[in-house]
């Protein structure tokens, strides 16, 4: 079976609330933060890209958000101009490094580097700010792969899972509905010892993911653990078939 790249079609821009330490029970010196889709990034018809904040912000503005620089929040030229601001978060796709972004997100170098939608949503496109860019998969009908970025990596000794793991080693998505803070939500634990957690899928993307493990197939592998003290990052290589057809 072949897995592509698919094209994106709707991606969230994603607002991350300030560092904070942990309720009890997460771990020593362990730092969390809460993350908002506040706005939505949509491919049209006729291949333009607009923009708009969501109606509801209540959650985010009480925990502090004032808006994307540049997009100042009820302004209607967003729609237009929102793409143009927010592609700038990756480098131009002319730069000699380029090649690196790509690499750095296993990505294939003949990647079409017009599609800023997509290698935004792909990459998260984070920067040295509190946004980034969520694919939702919109559209993924057909098999394809995909490159998580796990959250809740140093929490309840993840951390130490994710620090073993070699790349592609065997990793499996399981539902959690006893969970306490989302009933949709996915870990992601070792194949070898299932009692090992290497951590969630985001909580934005958890429902697709969830869906795919019900009607679909799932395998996945370690990718690469950056072991950064205040907020590692385990990236997980996915492979998705979003449907499995009957016999």
């Amino acid at each position: 079976m072949t897995y592509e790249l698919l094209p994106t079609q709707r991606a969230l821009l994603v607002w991350q609330t300030p560092l904070r330490p942990a309720e009890a029970g997460g771990g020593r010196d362990c730092l969390v933060r809460d993350h908002h889709a506040v706005g939505e990034l949509v491919r049209k018809r006729s291949g333009r890209v607009s923009f708009r904040y969501f109606d509801d912000l209540d959650a985010a503005r009480a925990q502090g958000f004032r808006g994307y620089p540049g997009l100042r929040l009820g302004r209607k030229a967003n729609e237009k101009v929102g793409f143009d601001l927010l592609r700038r978060r990756l480098p131009p796709a002319e730069r000699t490094d380029f090649g690196e972004t790509l690499q750095k997100f296993d990505l294939p170098a003949d990647l079409d580097r017009s599609d800023r939608l997509t290698l935004l949503a792909y990459t998260g496109a984070r920067y040295n700010d509190s946004f980034s860019i969520c694919e939702t998969f919109d559209g993924f009908d057909k098999p394809f792969r995909f490159l998580f970025d796990l959250a809740n990596v140093k929490r309840d000794g993840t951390y130490d899972v994710c620090a073993k793991l070699t790349p592609g080693d065997a990793l499996t998505f399981k539902r959690e509905p006893d969970n306490p803070h989302d009933p949709n939500a996915v870990k992601v634990v070792l194949e070898a010892n299932e009692k090992e957690k290497a951590g969630y899928v985001s909580h934005l993307q958890a429902e697709a993911v969830g869906r795919w493990l019900d009607e679909g197939e799932i395998t996945a592998s370690a990718f690469k653990f950056t072991k950064r003290s205040v907020y590692p990052r385990l990236y997980v290589n996915v492979n998705v078939s979003p449907c499995i057809a009957a016999p």
